[in-house]
């Protein structure tokens, strides 16, 4: 299947809902809702919902309190793996310190970087955690001091995912 942004892939789902009302034929109904969900499918992988995303309270707090913790340069990452059900496989925050980036415009890109690294990269690691039945909540901290490049990015996500990969199957 080609690769689609999430955009066309969100007009092309509406489209087609809006095909369904007028169709009449049950065999035709079953192929174009069979090519809805591919779709969605689709659409789940090339994006990062909501529903991924670590923001309650409490939550955060959990992570901090019982968590493990490593360094994969330029992130510092933060881990719970968890059996009890979450909305999602995997939910993650993303935090840049103020004292190393004064300007929120710096801050914003690394965090676009880490979170673009992290959509890119995360699918092996959300079958390994499906196949083990767990679920995780992951932080990342940039620490380095100057803005990172999205090779470097890029190069430290991979480590971070790989060491939690290894942890998930043991």
């Amino acid at each position: 299947m080609a690769r689609f942004s999430a955009s066309q892939l969100f007009l092309e789902t509406v489209f087609i809902k809006r095909q369904l009302i007028a169709i009449k034929n049950t065999s035709l109904f079953i192929l174009v809702l069979s090519l809805l969900l591919m779709l969605k499918e689709e659409f789940e992988r090339c994006c990062l919902p909501k529903r991924e995303r670590l923001y309650l309270k409490e939550s955060i707090k959990d992570v901090f309190a019982r968590g493990k913790s490593f360094v994969a340069y330029p992130l510092r990452v933060i881990y719970l793996l968890e059996e009890e059900e979450l909305s999602a496989r995997s939910q993650i925050l993303v935090s840049v310190p103020k004292k190393y980036f004064k300007r929120a415009v710096d801050r914003n890109r690394i965090k676009r970087l880490v979170r673009e690294n992290y959509r890119l990269n995360k699918n092996e690691m959300l079958k390994t955690l499906a196949e083990k039945g767990l679920y995780a909540r992951l932080v990342f901290i940039n620490v380095a001091k100057e803005l990172p490049s999205f090779k470097q990015e890029q190069k430290g996500m991979k480590r971070a995912l790989e060491r939690i990969m290894k942890e998930i199957e043991e």
